[in-house]
């Protein structure tokens, strides 16, 4: 399950879109939220992993962009992540 499919609002599918379609206008949920421009997430589990996650890669890495984060540390219980850190 994606965050959008959570129905928050202001949300928009990040599956399948190519960068020129991702929406660049930073996303309100219901609400403000705090600036995350230039922000590093040192620690973020997308799907596949061992447990549920909320989204994969792709979408972690498009609401981190869309956010303005500066950048993302991807991990993962049993694999290296370092195949799927060249997004």
């Amino acid at each position: 399950m994606t965050l959008p499919a959570l129905g928050l609002p202001g949300t928009t599918p990040l599956q399948n879109q190519t960068a020129e379609q991702a929406p660049r206008a930073k996303r309100r949920y219901g609400g403000p939220l705090i600036d995350m421009t230039g922000a590093v997430d040192l620690h973020c589990h997308p799907y596949p992993d061992l447990f549920p996650r909320l989204a994969d890669d792709f979408d972690i890495v498009r609401a981190a962009r869309d956010a303005g984060m500066k950048a993302i540390v991807l991990k993962c219980h049993h694999e290296n992540t370092v195949s799927r850190a060249y997004l």
